[in-house]
């Protein structure tokens, strides 16, 4: 059997379909929206003007993490093999370009263990290319003056430091498999799971999914769960290694109010600790941690 809804608007009406913690302000809300509708629990809930709505909205608290996931998180145990040194990734002069496109133009940089960036920009920019090159992901990268702690060892000991999440690994992420078995491929930096995880790390992997309210989705299948809800699964795949460095592309994005809220005192909780080291790319200022310490603005270049 199937269940269709059908929104029927009035002529001049504007009409807006969403979550009620979908928008982190009322501002969010365009100015021309008169009216709106809830959606809850798979249903859709009748149509209320934007006073009516705005009456019935609670805001977020401004923490709403656990306190007793906020302990665990800070009593992790130290990595014996975490950063030591001062320097995390240093760019001296490095340009990218990409045929007669310049991406990047003689970027200096120095990121230090215990730093705290915010990455920002407009489209085009180049935090993309920026973040790659911290990843070791961008062939380019080979011809620049670029540090990167592990350097000199193999790109495998660089990533295992580093915990990444992006808009553009949600769209590539397509396995039908277990979101457990997704977050426990973060251990081995793999796109899917071929290396069978120690029962040890199958432990940090709930753990994990647990920080984020994830741990009923354990044996669902990735592509069954919602959008946001594989972003979470995803955020908790970067956090599985207890990473050095965390390097999140736009990770509230996509997120009701709540959750945006829950990840960022994650985020803060994580990087209390020592030799912890966040980039952090958000168009939206009120999205960056408190633990903010640092930040870069790219312009795009102009041939």
């Amino acid at each position: 059997m199937t269940t269709s809804v059908c929104l029927v608007t009035k002529a001049h009406d504007f009409a807006c379909p969403f979550h009620p913690h979908a928008f982190s302000s009322e501002p969010d809300i365009p100015d021309s929206i008169t009216h709106v509708v809830e959606v809850k629990a798979r249903g859709v809930l009748p149509k209320l003007t934007r006073a009516e709505y705005m009456k019935r909205c609670h805001p977020v608290p401004s923490h709403v993490l656990e306190p007793e996931t906020e302990q665990a998180i800070l009593a992790l145990p130290e990595r014996v093999d975490n950063y030591r040194g001062s320097v995390v990734a240093k760019l001296n002069k490095v340009s990218i370009r990409y045929g007669t496109r310049t991406i990047l133009k003689n970027l200096c940089l120095t990121v230090r263990n215990g730093d705290c960036w915010a990455l920002g920009g407009e489209n085009g920019a180049g935090k993309s290319t920026f973040l790659s090159l911290i990843c070791a992901d961008n062939p380019q990268s080979y011809a620049c003056d670029i540090e990167l702690r592990g350097s000199g060892e193999s790109i495998w000991n660089i990533k295992k430091h580093i915990g990444y999440v992006s808009p553009e690994m949600h769209r590539a992420c397509h396995r039908d498999m277990a979101c457990l078995r997704i977050v426990a491929s973060g251990i081995v930096d793999s796109v899917g799971l071929y290396v069978r995880p120690h029962d040890s790390d199958y432990e940090m992997c709930r753990f994990s999914m647990r920080m984020l309210g994830l741990e009923h989705f354990a044996e669902r299948s990735f592509l069954e769960v919602s959008s946001g809800e594989q972003r979470l699964v995803l955020l908790a795949r970067a956090f599985v290694k207890d990473p050095d460095l965390l390097i999140l592309d736009e990770p509230l994005h996509g997120f009701d109010n709540w959750n945006r809220r829950l990840v960022k005192d994650i985020i803060e909780t994580y990087c209390r600790r020592r030799n912890k080291t966040l980039i952090m790319v958000s168009h939206y200022e009120d999205e960056h941690p408190a633990n903010i310490n640092h930040r870069l603005v790219l312009r795009r270049e102009c041939d």
